[in-house]
């Protein structure tokens, strides 16, 4: 493949660049935590190029055309750095990297990515593809395709690249414009600079069977924790709804091998209306099924036309990137009013035993949403008994999460937490002042992209 390759960005990703500036980027985290202490800064160099011929598209950043963005196929490697707390960090242009960053540990290796490069399930098959080799670099194993994993010496697909977006919301048929709904805001209280992020770490199990016994998902029934402790922690009875928006992976629906952005977010709504007696029992009963009600390809493929409108409108097209992006950072926030935050959950993890058997967790982190108007978002991911719920909030105000662990605790669900907190502009400071490592390119400056 050609190092001066370019694509157009993918329906989402014109809203998810234009964004982007100096001090904010979508930026999302996924982290493999592993049993041993495994892995270091050379294995990881190593596993990355290779990756480069079987994951292309990765290896671009962000360009900005006159009418529109793309993305560019660049030839450096992406910034390879020791953990140092600055997690879930706006993506920094190092000389000709891609937009993405690797950040590891001894036991854990994580991907850090613009939005606009993929989705979270795009992000996670990277990530456990280069987990793979970096454990068969590591420990000697047999260098082979493993199951759930897409093994690094096959030659990539053109599908995997492909807008689906596009592809399914240009088909013939009718669109539907999703409604605006009234929903309950978070305060929006924002701390320039910073991002804490509390992690809570359980059993699957011991989740699994709560959310059986009222007969919903695990999503659903984190969502309904959620629920009850905004309701719980409201300095004043709800009038509206509580809203929380799952995003749906869509390759579920359609024929799909896509590697870039596809998925839908679903909203869940609870009418509070002012009552303040709601149990997580209620809370079920209330939000079970509303999901599954709107996952059909039908609604689903006249969803993503009315999606895909905007960016086939001949007009709109033709109108410079300078005036366009004001508009579409507008009707991005709009598109967001209606929420009170995000839950976003990777699903079903499913590898081959030997590579599974190195895995103690996998983390998932929404990382800094202000840009849409939420203070606040959740992401979730669950491997073979170790279920980790995230909340990334750009404020020190905990009374959510506590009010989460208080119901989860009576529940009979045991709890581990942690928490990190970031401030980015030390992180960009610290950084400026550091000498470059020898796998870095000579000379990089990390700084913001616009």
């Amino acid at each position: 493949m050609s190092a001066y390759r370019w694509m157009k960005t993918d329906i989402p990703s014109i809203m998810f660049s234009c964004l982007s500036t100096k001090k904010w980027g979508r930026t999302f985290r996924i982290a493999v935590v592993l049993k041993e202490k495994t892995v270091d800064a050379q294995i990881i160099e190593k596993a990355i190029a290779d990756l480069r011929g079987r994951f292309p598209h990765y290896y671009s950043k962000l360009k900005r055309g006159f009418f529109w963005n793309y993305l560019k196929q660049v030839n450096g490697l992406p910034e390879i750095r020791p953990e140092n707390g600055c997690q879930a960090e706006p993506i920094a242009l190092c000389n000709n990297g891609p937009d993405f960053r690797i950040v590891y540990t001894q036991n854990s290796i994580a991907i850090e990515i613009a939005h606009y490069i993929s989705d979270g399930h795009g992000a996670l098959t990277f990530l456990l593809a280069l987990t793979q080799r970096c454990l068969e670099l590591a420990k000697n194993l047999p260098s082979e395709p493993r199951k759930g994993i897409l093994y690094w010496q096959d030659a990539p697909s053109e599908k995997e690249t492909d807008d689906d977006f596009l592809r399914y919301g240009t088909l013939d048929g009718e669109r539907i414009k999703t409604p605006i709904n009234d929903v309950y805001r978070l305060p929006a209280v924002y701390e320039k600079d910073y991002l804490r992020i509390h992690y809570l770490k359980m059993s699957v199990r011991q989740v699994q069977t709560e959310a059986r016994a009222m007969q919903i998902t695990m999503t659903e029934f984190m969502t309904a924790v959620y629920m009850l402790a905004v309701i719980r922690t409201a300095e004043k009875p709800i009038q509206n709804s509580v809203g929380v928006d799952i995003p749906v992976n869509l390759r579920s629906f359609f024929e799909s091998a896509t590697l870039r952005n596809f998925v839908y977010q679903v909203s869940v709504l609870l009418p509070v209306n002012g009552k303040q007696d709601w149990t997580l029992e209620k809370i079920a009963d209330a939000i079970r099924g509303q999901v599954r009600s709107h996952l059909n390809k039908e609604e689903l493929q006249a969803i993503l036309k009315g999606l895909t409108g905007l960016a086939k409108n001949p007009v709109v097209r033709l109108v410079p990137n300078f005036l366009k992006t004001p508009v579409l950072r507008v009707l991005q926030a709009r598109s967001h009013s209606d929420e009170t935050t995000i839950i976003t959950n990777l699903g079903r993890i499913d590898i081959a035993d030997d590579i599974a058997d190195c895995i103690e967790r996998i983390e998932f982190v929404n990382g800094d949403t202000s840009g849409y108007g939420l203070p606040s978002t959740c992401s979730s991911a669950g491997f073979n008994d170790r279920f980790v719920f995230c909340i990334s909030s750009n404020n020190h105000d905990d009374r959510i999460v506590s009010a989460m662990k208080q119901i989860l605790n009576e529940s009979g669900i045991a709890l581990t937490e942690y928490i990190n907190e970031t401030n980015y502009n030390a992180c960009k400071q610290n950084k400026e002042k550091e000498t470059a490592k020898p796998f870095f390119a000579e000379k990089c400056k990390a700084y913001f992209h616009f």
